[in-house]
């Protein structure tokens, strides 16, 4: 686990067609090439009704992306007016534990390497792998109470997961991956986006 600036990202998961464009210094967005966003369909709904059920709709988010591969949760900003920045607190906490010196502008994306991400049997499941998916449920969660902007990528893939004020969005050209999508939605009672 490592924190990841603009640069370091850009560096990994430009070969799979990423970019970091910042803006304002507002924002850090993720961006796909545009070609390869153009061929996929997006599904789009509200975070899950239970917030009880935040930590497994996050855990089966992660899921949905492939196995032993790499993740990036890369954060494009913090809302933090409503809260008070309680928020940014917790997760610059996080990234002091991870080593990290820089802030979160500087370095708002959480680098975790692969593991076994489908494994769901406790007893199967390392140490450090809990250490890795509770933190990525942790931030993500955070993401969602706060309504702040993030995606959830692979390293190799061009699936992606969105995360946009408090509504989530799948993204892919696989008519698979779509249905895994349209299940996670129906199985979390997550209110659809009407298109």
């Amino acid at each position: 686990m490592r924190c990841l600036s603009p640069a370091e990202a850009s560096a990994i998961f430009g070969p799979s067609g990423f970019t970091v464009m910042s803006d304002d210094g507002y924002r850090s967005a993720l961006a796909l090439e545009p070609k390869l966003a153009s061929r996929q369909v997006r599904v789009a709904a509200e975070q899950p009704e239970d917030f009880g059920r935040v930590a497994a709709f996050v855990r089966a988010v992660n899921r949905w992306l492939p196995s032993h591969r790499p993740r990036l949760l890369w954060v494009d900003h913090w809302d933090t007016g409503q809260f008070g920045g309680f928020e940014t607190a917790m997760v610059s906490a996080a990234w002091r534990g991870l080593g990290e010196q820089r802030s979160l502008v500087e370095a708002p994306g959480l680098y975790l390497g692969g593991q076994d991400w489908d494994e769901q049997d406790q007893t199967q499941v390392t140490a450090a792998q809990a250490e890795s998916l509770g933190l990525l449920v942790g931030v993500v969660a955070m993401m969602m109470i706060t309504g702040s902007d993030g995606w959830l990528i692979s390293e190799g893939g061009v699936d992606r997961v969105e995360f946009w004020e408090g509504n989530f969005f799948f993204h892919s050209g696989d008519a698979g991956q779509i249905a895994r999508a349209n299940e996670i939605v129906d199985e979390f009672r997550c209110v659809r986006w009407k298109s």
